[in-house]
This record gives structure tokens, sequence and C-alpha cells, in this order.
């Protein structure tokens, strides 16, 4: 490459832009950058030989050469991308024209096709050192390709990239720079100890260099900023490399801010970039010397000495000239992570006081630290080091500098995944997730871009908000590859995020300490992560996508009975898979096995069923079918299990079963399972029921303590589960850990387009009216799509279409829109109850026991159970494409105007044949508080005795009273009672009759 390749190109691709701008400020750029770009390379070249060669020996010498070379080439860089930024300002203050379309260049390049370069380009290329055959090799280079140019130029994006592409470069040297003191120093980590430290503070043996720098970061002051970091750059080396010895210490107690002199010991590095020290510092009054020994741990040394490299980094392209508002917003981003990055916890603390038994000395006053807010010098050190400077509590910046937890939310990018949506022959089609989230506080206006290198190619979308603690996912559209090669593709890219975090109190919770308005780390952010992945061009076929299942009609069945087994396939790839061989293993008895092969083809985006058999099973055993497939190299297997009991087996007499929906699932779908116990014979008391993944993993493991299931009853209930990951899930429901029934659940991939339909989580009471909710979950379509609802059903019944509702917000879903487009609104009322053809709309739900009496104690309860309603909607995309949604309503009848109508009479009944036993214990409760001496003492018999019993049962169902207070407020024991018995008989027995 040459010199100011960069600025060059843009004027060969021009060619004539240097005649019509005049190439005086390009000229005067160039040469002033002559030196910084012959020294890219020089550097550049060391850098490579000098990890090949560090890597290899582990030479120390080497590791300080490296880092040494890292620092320049970080610096280089640094210039280098002030230097592009400073002919980017120079090109809009001329007026140049910057950007051009794809018909404007073809138009340069036939003129220079016809005419040759312009001669100020060619007299430009040849102060740069270009030769009169590299001219005409590139003169002819753009003849031929003039008419392959189709896109546009944007010059002044084009530069932007360019200067930004150095700072990249610059963090990576100081990532190496990381890279050489890890592989160094941390030869033979220790193990990371534990602490009880509830919290963290800022390093002390940095803290001072720290602060100096967070007041010029406050006050937007580079200078100091520069020659603050530049002392926090040096501290933090000498630190992790050993060096730190005497030093100062500054530390935030409780008492103000303390610095003294003391000195750094036994620094040992910690796994994962941690580190290890101890400080020793001593203190000196007229009567005693105090000793305080400290050991810290700071998890993030690595972390933070990147950090502080990178901020130095962003600092001198700022003192280089770079204006760039960018560079203000990562540097924001990471002093936020610096600070967190800095912090300390303490694993051990002595002090010990030694008496002076000399003379004393005169007593010295203590020198007094001035407030951070108005200091303009750097922190000094106390003349007289055996003395520490006391203060007042630290204040503003310096309290803020010294609290390692950001208050500011932080936005932190927990993962970045290439998902490949299509590997065809020639062709990949991926697209990029990043998933983020929010720490500390809320960030507002976050806006995501993504530069994909290999599909070159770049798409940005925003997020309004994100709450404290709050995770979000964001998705990229597609970009594609064509290649006509094999073996693997490269892919890579980078996601670039910038935000405004918010510095007040955390929304929806307490206060807190809130960072200065001013400050400008309540300004905008930006984080810059790079992400890359290796997609296998070997097949076309995803194996991933490639789904295989092995179900049984029943799980557990008698002697003599029969099951079907089904085998089959799915292929949800682009492409088809053709020659997929099988095997699939069926056990007809304990000693006998029969196995079917063969080979099918299966259709792109379809399925095919491998085998489906019938067998009877006359031996009690547990049985289990195997299913494998082959193709291309890989494979992949499945089975499932029938239990065949015997008649003699009460136990084996347990069946069950259960549901789910929605039919189709996908990803990060929640799906309600629906299950139904019985037993032909005996009772099964106190079940535990569990509905169990195949990888073990429990959905529901619940034991339902007094339910007994006979013949003549049974046991139902539901529960929800959400799959986080794509794939085929075998679920096995068992009872007292005997498998009953198995059903197998496909969960698919998102596809381009995926609405759901959301339902509310709490039950629907009778009367009232439940709204789902239509959301778009996923949507990478380039353009809007027309949708409408074209049939709403509830529980399969047509006619229920006209009870129910449907609200569109709009009539388009918007390209790349997610979020809800809708909304069905399904009224549990007497028109849904006639639309189902229920006699009554109580029949909504399922009517179970009334009564319940052991030991002559009878319990009255209203059983009607929450029911399930399964909604199905259809919604029709375009004018020919349909999609199915499904969501569930329950249905409750405790706690609705029906149930209250209900109850007013039902529980005076069942109130008073519960309490006819209490009344009669009550009346023989008498004589002891007639007998005694006082009101209340005769209250307390009667409570004790019988009463206590009365407010604990009754006080859920009616007006709640204490027979102690009637008794207390009456002018004697006898009237008290009597009072009693007439709010009991009035209030319970009279209301409801018997």
């Amino acid at each position: 490459m040459r010199k100011a390749v960069g600025v060059l190109m843009i004027i060969l691709m021009l060619g004539s832009i240097v005649t019509a701008a005049g190439s005086t400020a390009y000229a005067t750029t160039v040469e002033s950058q002559s030196d910084p770009y012959e020294k890219f390379w020089e550097i550049l070249n060391k850098e490579a030989e000098l990890v090949v060669q560090f890597n290899t020996t582990g030479n120390t010498t080497l590791a300080q050469e490296l880092i040494q070379n890292s620092r320049l080439g970080a610096d280089n860089a640094a210039n280098i991308s002030a230097s592009i930024w400073q002919a980017l300002e120079e090109l809009k203050a001329s007026g140049v024209k910057t950007y051009y379309t794809a018909e404007e260049l073809r138009e340069i390049a036939q003129n220079i096709s016809r005419n040759g370069l312009p001669h100020e380009t060619v007299e430009a290329l040849k102060a740069q050192g270009w030769t009169d055959e590299q001219i005409q090799a590139l003169e002819d280079y753009i003849i031929k390709n003039a008419d392959g140019i189709n896109e546009d130029f944007n010059m002044t994006a084009f530069l932007e990239d360019f200067s930004m592409a150095f700072m990249d470069v610059a963090f990576k040297y100081n990532h190496y720079e990381a890279w050489a003191l890890k592989k160094w120093k941390w030869i033979q980590p220790m193990e990371v100890p534990t602490t009880n430290d509830p919290g963290k503070q800022i390093n002390p043996v940095l803290a001072d260099p720290w602060v100096f720098f967070y007041m010029g970061y406050y006050q937007k002051d580079y200078q100091k900023m520069k020659l603050a970091i530049n002392n926090l750059r040096e501290a933090t080396y000498k630190l992790i490399t050993g060096q730190a010895g005497t030093t100062t210490l500054m530390l935030h107690q409780e008492t103000g801010l303390v610095t003294l002199q003391g000195k750094v010991e036994n620094i040992t590095p910690v796994k994962n970039g941690g580190l290890m020290f101890k400080t020793i510092s001593r203190s000196t009054t007229p009567t005693q010397v105090t000793t305080t020994t400290t050991i810290y741990y700071w998890p993030s040394a690595l972390e933070a000495y990147e950090l502080v490299e990178d901020i130095y980094t962003l600092i001198n392209a700022r003192s280089y000239g770079n204006t760039n508002a960018e560079l203000d917003w990562i540097l924001n981003q990471k002093v936020a992570e610096l600070k967190e990055a800095l912090g300390v916890a303490v694993i051990e603390s002595n002090t010990d006081t030694t008496p002076i038994e000399s003379k004393p000395l005169p007593i010295k006053n203590p020198i007094i630290l001035p407030s951070m807010l108005s200091s303009k010098e750097p922190l000094s050190t106390p003349a007289d080091s055996s003395i520490p400077t006391t203060g007042t509590q630290p204040e503003g910046v310096t309290l803020l500098a010294l609290i390692p937890e950001n208050t500011e939310g932080v936005l932190k990018i927990n993962d970045i995944k290439v998902v490949i949506d299509s590997n065809v022959p020639g062709r990949v089609e991926y697209h990029i997730e990043v998933k983020m989230s929010a720490e500390n506080n809320a960030i507002n206006n976050i806006r995501i871009n993504v530069d994909d290198y290999t599909g070159s190619g770049s798409d940005s979308g925003s997020v309004s908000f994100l709450n404290s603690g709050e995770t979000y996912t964001w998705e990229s559209g597609r970009f594609s590859v064509t290649h006509t090669m094999d073996g693997e593709l490269h892919v890579s890219g980078k996601v670039e995020v910038t935000y405004t975090p918010s510095c007040g109190a955390v929304p929806l919770s307490g206060g807190g300490l809130e960072p200065l308005s001013a400050s400008p780390s309540c300004d905008e952010r930006t984080i810059r992560e790079e992400y890359s992945a290796t997609v296998d061009l070997t097949s076309p076929v995803d194996w991933n996508r490639v789904y295989l299942t092995v179900e049984a009609s029943r799980t557990s069945i008698m002697e003599g009975e029969g099951v079907t087994y089904k085998v089959v396939v799915r292929n949800e790839n682009n492409a088809s898979l053709d020659n997929l061989e099988y095997s699939i293993t069926i056990p007809y008895s304990p000693t006998n096995s029969r196995t079917y092969s063969g080979t099918v083809d299966v259709p792109n985006n379809g399925e095919k069923v491998l085998l489906e058999q019938n067998v009877t099973y006359s031996d009690t055993s547990t049985y289990v079918t195997h299913a494998s497939i082959y193709w291309n190299g890989k494979s992949k297997g499945a089975q499932t299990s029938v239990t065949v009991s015997s008649d003699q087996d009460e136990e084996r007499s347990i069946n069950g079963a259960f549901s789910f929906s929605p039919s189709i699932v996908y990803a990060g779908d929640a799906v309600t399972f629906r299950y139904v116990i019985t037993t032909s014979k005996g009772q099964l008391s106190n079940p535990t029921v569990t509905l169990e993944i195949d990888n073990g993993q429990k959905i529901l493991k619940k034991t339902y303590y007094g339910v007994v299931v006979s013949p003549d009853s049974h046991l139902e209930d539901y529960t929800t589960h959400t799959f986080s990951n794509a794939g085929t899930y075998r679920i096995t429901l068992k009872v007292n850990g005997l498998p009953l029934y198995s059903k197998t659940i496909e969960v698919s991939t998102p596809t381009d387009l995926t609405l759901s339909l959301e339902c509310p989580s709490d039950p629907v009471l009778l009367g009232e009216t439940g709204v789902c909710d239509i959301i778009v979950k996923k949507n990478t379509l380039s353009s809007d799509v027309p949708y409408s609802i074209t049939s709403k059903t509830l529980d399969n019944d047509e006619d229920t279409s006209k009870v129910i509702s449907a609200d569109l917000i709009n009539d388009v879903i918007p390209a790349k829109f997610s979020g809800k487009i809708a909304e069905v609104v399904v009224p549990l009322d007497e028109k849904m109850a006639e639309a189902l053809e229920l006699s009554d709309v109580r029949d909504l739900t399922p009517r179970i026991n009334v009564w319940s009496c052991e030991d002559g104690t009878c319990h009255y309860t209203l059983k009607r159970a929450d029911t399930p309603h399964y909604l199905r909607v259809t919604v029709r995309l375009g004018s020919d494409q349909y999609m199915s949604l499904e969501g569930i309503i329950m249905a409750r009848y405790t706690g609705s105007k029906y149930w209250n109508y209900d109850a007013n009479r039902g529980i005076m009944k069942g109130t008073a044949m519960a309490f006819s036993p209490l009344l009669i214990e009550i009346i023989y409760a008498f004589p002891a508080a007639w007998s005694s001496k006082s009101i209340t003492e005769g209250a307390t018999i009667l409570a004790k005795d019988g009463l206590g019993h009365y407010t604990t049962f009754v006080g859920g169902y009616i007006t709640t009273f204490k027979a102690v207070d009637i008794i207390e407020t009456s002018e004697n024991i006898k009237e008290g009672i009597k009072n009693v018995i007439k709010r009991f008989i009035e209030n319970v027995l009279l209301p409801g009759g018997l």
C-alpha cells in the first residue's frame, strides 16, 4: 500500500475531483502525513514479528518490546485517524462535491477512458512516489471496469469510516498490549479468592491519578485529561508489573477523604485477569504509630489496563485534531466501564498500634484536602507523609469518581450472533442478533448499526427505552454472500450501539446518588464490537434444521393392548434432503425386535413419514423404539418408550395424557400444557405429577396434597413453559415416577415474519371480557405487508366468530416493525355461552363436587375449576398467505358476579352445617364463662374453648367479627354470650335458611 492510500484512493476513484476542487488542500494534507503513514507499515510489520516471536518463546524482553511497539502503533493510528478527519473537514470547507451517483462515476470513468487521468491527478500521484508504469496500470484498471460501476459513492461517509477504521486499529494495538502483559505476568495465576466484602472501592493505589483524570473529564479539559490519563497509565503498568513500590494511597472512608504514603507488596496474578496485592501504610500521632495492612483483590486488572490504553488513545486522537463527536461518545462509554473496572474488594485488613515512649513530638496541623470541584491542580502529596491528609466528606466530582458503581445507565452487549438463514450452493444468507441489557439505571434513544464486512451491507434499528435490568435482542435484516468456493466462509462485521444514559433516580425505584447534570457521563455513549463466524459451505443443508421424531400413540398400556408407532423426519432447510438413510428398530416382545431401513428424499421445508407401524404387546415390560438417520457423514437419533402393565397391577391402572397449545411453537413462545390423570381401579391419593423433557429438565413437578383420584373422579390442571431454543423435545407425563404418556413437540426457528397471539396470563372472570393481543415478534421483511383477520373462533366453534371482535391498529404491518398490531376481544358472557350452545354461562367452567365431610366436619366448596378455552385466529397476509394463531383464555368462576350470587346463598347453608358442632361447643363453654370473675376472663375462656375456632373458620366467607370484642363491650358475660349467639344466628343461619 502507498502513503496516504486512503485519501489518494478517493482521488483515483473520482479522477476529476482534484481539478474541480483544487489539489492544494489534498497535497498539503498528504504531505503532512507522510511520516505517520511511512511509520504505519514499519510498526505493523514489527508488531506481527514480535507477536509471533513472543508467542513462541515467551521471552520477557520480547514482551516489553511488544508493549512498547503496541503503544507506538496506537499513537500512530490515532495520528492518521486525525489526519484523515482534518482532510475531510477541509473538503467540507472547500465546498467540493462529495456525493456522486453511479451514473456520475461512470461518466468520470468514461472521461478517463477517452482522455486519461487528469494532469493534476497524475502530478499528485508522482509526488507520492508512483511510477509511470503504476499510473498507467491504474488508468487501465479504471478503463476496464468503467461499465461495471453500479453504486453511488459518498466520499464524506467513506472518509468518516476510514478515520474510524484507524481508531479501531489503535484499539487493536491496545488489545495486543494487554495480551502481551497477560502472557508475561499471568503465567501461573492463583484461584479467585473468596471475600466477605459487601462492596467495592476504587483501587487506592490508582485513586489519586484517577480522581484527577475524572475532574478533567467532567470539565471536558482534554489537556488535563491527557496529563492525568498518562499518569494513570504508568501507575497501572507499575502495579501490574510489580513495580509500584512506595506510592500515594487515596481512601474514601467514613471520616472523609484520606491520602497517605504507603507501599505495595505481594502482587500476585489471579485467574481471569485479576490481581491480588497488599498495601502497608503508617500514620503517626504524638503518642503512637499506627500501621495498617490491607490485602485487596482487583478482579478486572487486565480489563482496566486495556480501557486506560483505549482512553489514552481517544484523548491522543483529540490532541492530534480529530474532532469527530463519535470519539466523545466512545470516551463516555469507556470511562464508565473503567470506573467499574477499577473497583477492588478488601480480602483482609489489620491495624496495629505501637506506643511512642520517647518525648512526644510537637503536633503538626493536618493538611486539609481542597474540594475537587474547585481544584485546578493535581492532588499533592503531604510534606510529612507519616501524617495522613484528612478533610471534609468529598463532594461533587470527587465523590462520583470514588464510587466504582455507576449510577448512570450503562448498556452492555451480552452477545452477538451470526444466524444462518439459508446455506445453499453458491449463496449464504444470514442475519445478526445483538443481545443487550441495561444496568444500574435506564437507558434511552438506543441506536444500533451493523456493518457487515463479508456481505458488504449495513442495517440499523432503534429502541426507545430499556429500564434497569431489562434485556433486549435486536435482529438485523438479512445479508447475503454469493460464492463459488467450497470449504468455509468467514463472516465478520462490526456492531455499533449509541445510547443516552439516564442519570436521575432509576425508574420505578428509590433514589440514589445522582451524577451532576453537567457531567459528560450523562451524554451520549457508543459501544463498538466486532463479530465473526464460520459457515460450512460443504453442504447446503443446515443439519441443525433437520428434525427426527419417534411417536407412540400411547406410552402406558395393559397386556393385550396395541400401540401405533410413527417416525417422521422434517426438513426446515431451503434445500432438499436427498438420499437420506434411515434405520428404525421396533421391539415386538422382550426377546424379539425388527429393524426397518431404507433411503428417502425429504423435500425442502417439508417432512416425510419414514414408518407407521401397529404393534400389540402381550408381555409386561418397557419397550424402547429407536430411530436413526444418516446423511453426508452426519447422523441424528430419537427414541420413545412404551410401558406394558399387567391387569393384576393396580398401580398400572393409572392413566394420563396431556395436550399443548399453540400447536405451532416457535423458539421463545410460552406453551400451555393441559394434563388429565385418571385411574380405572382403586384410589390414587396425593399424586405427584411430573412433566419432563427428554434431557431430564422438568417442566413441572407438583404434589397434589389432599387430592384423591378414583374411577369416578379425575385430576385436571395446566402449566406453562417457554422453550428458548428451536429443536425437537420429547415430553413425558409421569405420576409418582411412573411414565404414562409422551408426546413430541417441534419448536421451530421464527420465520422472517412471526406473529403470536398473547392472551391474559390471569384468568378472566365469567361475565367479563378477555383481550388478546396479536404481536409481531419477528419481522425482517424489507417491505410493508397488508393484513386482515379472516376468522376467530373459541373451542373450534364457528358460531363464536360473531361474538368475538377484532380491532386492527393499522391494516398494514410496516417493514421491520415489531410490536402489537391488533386486539381480539373475547367476552365470557351469556352471548358466548349461547354461541357454544351451553345452557348457562356458568357452564364455561365445569362443576365438580359440592361437599367433603371427614370425622364429622363438613366443608362446603364451590367446585368449579378454572377452565382453558382455546382461541384460534386466522390472519391473512397480503392476498394469498394465511397464518393460524392460537391462544388460551382461562375462565374463572370464583370471584365473578355469578360466584358472588351463588356464594351468598350456598355458603350460608354450608357454614351452618359446618358450625353446628361448634354452636354446641359454645353452649358447653357457658358455665365456665358464667363462673368467671370478670368479663375479660370469661371472654378469654370462650375464645379459647370455642369462639376462637369460629373466627378462623368463618372469617374468609362472611363479615368477620370477634366474639371476644362483643363480650367485652357488653355489661355482663350473659349478655355478651347472648349477643354472640344472636350475631351468629342472624348472619349465618337466617339469610340462607336451612
